[in-house]
């Protein structure tokens, strides 16, 4: 995994880079059930968790990689 960060006195810029698919990022609260049922179901529920601490959250394929960036107003 690579991360990058950036900060200035006002954002925090993070982008993170890992080989692989990339990971759901549901707008939703995953249910206990729908964690404990799915093979992705701790995927669902971490990227659920930065959709909340983020200010704004992306996730994307390029190249052979996923890259998540992430965006923090400070």
């Amino acid at each position: 995994m690579e991360v990058e960060a950036s900060f200035d006195k006002f954002n925090l810029d993070v982008r993170l880079r890992y080989a692989g698919a990339t990971s759901p990022i549901p707008e939703i609260k995953p249910t206990p059930r729908e964690i404990m049922a799915s093979e992705d179901g701790e995927l669902l529920l971490a990227g659920y968790l930065l959709r909340q601490s983020a200010g704004l959250i992306s996730s994307r394929f390029s190249g052979n990689a996923a890259e998540v960036p992430l965006h923090y107003d400070h």
